[in-house]
């Protein structure tokens, strides 16, 4: 039986701008710009410089080597992204779906623990990871996304992907999420826009690689997205989870 868990805080990490939660890791940038990660680190993840095999992790925060200037980052399941002021995308970790996007020829290359630009992307302004693809929205407010495309979680057709491809069909975008199989996008009109893998009984599709705007989930300020699950935060202060059906259902808080 577990015992009750409790929160503590982070020794030594302080002035912290922007934090990710990976499969098994944490990712975090400070104010001055430089990147620390903990937890696991058998795919590199963490960005020592050395992938350790299976087992392998950091109880305590651990600077990542050569990463300076970065103002987001972002989590998958075994892979790290971190985004520069520059406009820059930066990953290193696993790399079994391409998801370092180091080009075709690195498709299914193995794991680095060294930080490699994101080949051939300029003028990012916004990352999101999901379990083994990503997707970013440039400033020009255009969707790219790389890595695993099992399910369209690219929103293209084809096979998986090293190098970031353009998902067509949207409009002007502000922000965009990843879960594990699955991708949203937060238009500055504030609908949602999804693709991927969609698993429910009564789904009408199991997977589609068309981005479709979420019927019925309007005036959207931010989005984030699970394993299975995505969530919308309105303008109003409510939140709501679309279903798979596209039926979105408002979460009901009870009050103290």
């Amino acid at each position: 039986m577990m015992g009750a868990s409790s929160n503590y805080t982070v020794q030594n990490l302080t002035q912290v701008i922007a934090i990710a939660a990976g499969g098994f890791h944490t990712v975090v940038a400070r104010r001055d710009g430089t990147v620390w990660t903990w937890g696991r680190s058998d795919a590199g993840q963490l960005g020592t410089g050395r992938v350790q095999g299976r087992g392998s992790y950091s109880s305590v925060p651990v600077q990542v080597p050569a990463m300076t200037h970065v103002s987001a980052v972002a989590a998958g399941g075994e892979h790290t992204l971190a985004l520069r002021r520059d406009g820059t995308v930066w990953a290193w970790g696993a790399n079994d779906y391409g998801q370092l996007g180091r080009g075709p020829h690195t498709l299914g290359a193995k794991s680095t623990a060294r930080p490699m630009r994101v080949l051939g992307l300029t003028d990012v302004r916004a990352i999101a990871a999901g379990r083994a693809h990503n997707v970013v929205v440039r400033r020009d407010r255009t969707v790219w996304a790389w890595g695993i495309n099992g399910y369209g979680e690219l929103g293209v057709e084809g096979n998986d992907s090293a190098v970031p491809v353009q998902v067509p069909g949207l409009p002007a975008l502000a922000a965009v999420a990843a879960g594990e199989n699955h991708s949203l996008a937060l238009a500055l009109d504030g609908t949602v826009w999804t693709w991927g893998l969609n698993v429910e009984e009564d789904a009408a599709e199991e997977a589609t690689a068309s981005p479709r705007p979420v019927a019925g989930v309007t005036d959207v300020v931010a989005v984030a997205a699970g394993k299975f699950h995505s969530l919308a935060l309105r303008r109003d202060g409510t939140v709501g989870t679309p279903r798979a059906a596209r039926r979105p259902c408002r979460l009901i808080t009870s009050r103290t």
